[in-house]
């Protein structure tokens, strides 16, 4: 497993609270992240920092974690970067699009800070949008 401060974190959602929250814990735990508040500007963040890791919620505003998703996997740039989609959206469709979508992790909401900090931790190609942990408070 990695140290936390071997690879940076580019962490998008439109919930400030919960952005805030666990950008928090991240740093608390010694990840280098990035937060911004909806997928255009995640996009622009990853495109400048190029991140080993991206965590997006799905459904937010002006660009949503799935195209955003699509258009950060067709930049030859970022071939190396992983995906990793976190939303309170549980439902078969959601997690089917986060297939189509090329996520690696699919997370849903809320979630344990050790399911969070696993699914980041995770090294090299996984198995399509696979669900880490379940239905668990962030803590």
């Amino acid at each position: 497993m990695l140290a936390p401060r071997e690879f940076k974190i580019v962490w998008a959602d439109d919930d400030e609270l919960f952005r805030t929250a666990v950008h928090a814990m991240l740093r608390q735990a010694g990840v280098e992240v990035y937060s911004c508040a909806n997928g255009v500007e995640a996009v622009k963040l990853c495109e400048t920092i190029k991140p080993d890791v991206a965590l997006f919620d799905l459904d937010m505003p002006y660009l949503d974690g799935f195209e955003a998703a699509r258009r950060l996997r067709s930049n030859p740039a970022l071939l190396g970067m992983r995906l990793v989609a976190i939303t309170g959206r549980a439902s078969l469709d959601f997690r089917m699009r986060a297939v189509d979508s090329s996520f690696d992790q699919f997370l849903c909401k809320p979630v344990a800070l050790r399911h969070l900090l696993r699914a980041l931790h995770m090294t090299g190609p996984t198995a399509p949008a696979r669900q880490v942990g379940g239905q668990n408070r962030v803590r």
